[in-house]
């Protein structure tokens, strides 16, 4: 039970601990992130292009293509020739290939060691071996203990007052109100707001995902709700007789850039007041 209950960790827990608060890559330093991302021209694409859905052999096709590296911080795309660029960082999504690896790697070392113990009348026991391996994995969470200590490091940021939507208990700890009118904490708690002193203060790293619930909190509620049913529409892309589904609203909000979405599939048509989701 102890076993699985840790073992189990490695494809949720662990992994995303990985992906959002550790340092992968390899062969240099990681850059220092770009408080906000670098903004590419609109891609000469047309928003609405009726052609139906596509046709079988195509999307067949798209199965055997290599999927392009993103391109980071306005640097060159990243290529499949260059077998460095895939250690900085490391995707991690390879980590899960680890265990499998070890054992790949390790069951002809572990069975020669068995049999050579076995002659000599040394082998351990069954109940032994699952001791040795209950400690050795206890051990590895010490190391998840000291690495979660180095990562709950502070840091602050002078914020004159909070955007509308945003709350604090009476620890100042900051966090939004759900549907059921309960406030739920940001970043477990660790992040705070000093009224008296107007900073924002941090323990450890902010993932991208608090970040973005951070900023959807702070979004009025008529353009949340005309999102919500974009996404709903867009859901049904394929199988509709086009490639784009849109709401009508009125306005971004103010200082909102669909470039900085991380979403080339939206668009805005500034005259007509539409929403638009499309499939290339």
């Amino acid at each position: 039970m102890f076993f699985w209950a840790t073992f189990e960790q490695a494809g949720n827990a662990l992994n995303l601990w990985a992906d959002k608060t550790t340092n992968r890559y390899l062969t240099r330093s990681m850059p220092i992130p770009e408080i906000a991302p670098v903004l590419a021209e609109d891609p000469d694409v047309p928003a609405v292009t009726v052609d139906g859905r596509e046709p079988w052999w195509r999307r067949i096709g798209t199965m055997f293509r290599i999927k392009p590296r993103p391109q980071a911080n306005g640097t060159a795309p990243q290529t499949h020739t260059s077998w460095t660029d895939s250690l900085n960082p490391v995707p991690t999504t390879w980590f899960q290939s680890i265990n499998a690896l070890a054992i790949f790697v390790l069951a002809p070392v572990f069975a020669w060691l068995w049999v050579a113990l076995d002659r000599r009348g040394k082998q351990p026991s069954i109940p032994a071996k699952m001791v040795w391996g209950l400690v050795l994995m206890a051990a590895s969470m010490g190391i998840m203990i000291g690495a979660a200590r180095v990562e709950d490091r502070p840091s602050q940021v002078a914020l004159a007052r909070l955007p509308r939507g945003l709350e604090t208990d009476a620890q100042g700890r900051l966090g939004r109100r759900d549907a059921q009118g309960r406030l739920v904490l940001f970043h477990a708690g660790r992040l705070r707001y000093d009224r008296e002193q107007g900073l924002l203060l941090l323990k450890g790293v902010l993932p991208d995902v608090e970040r973005d619930r951070m900023v959807e909190a702070t979004v009025p509620a008529d353009f949340r709700r005309a999102v919500e049913e974009l996404a709903q529409r867009s859901q049904r892309l394929d199988a509709g007789p086009g490639n784009h589904v849109a709401v009508q609203i009125g306005a971004l909000p103010r200082g909102f850039d669909l470039r900085k979405a991380g979403n080339p599939g939206g668009r805005f048509e500034v005259g007509q007041g539409r929403l638009i989701a499309y499939r290339p």
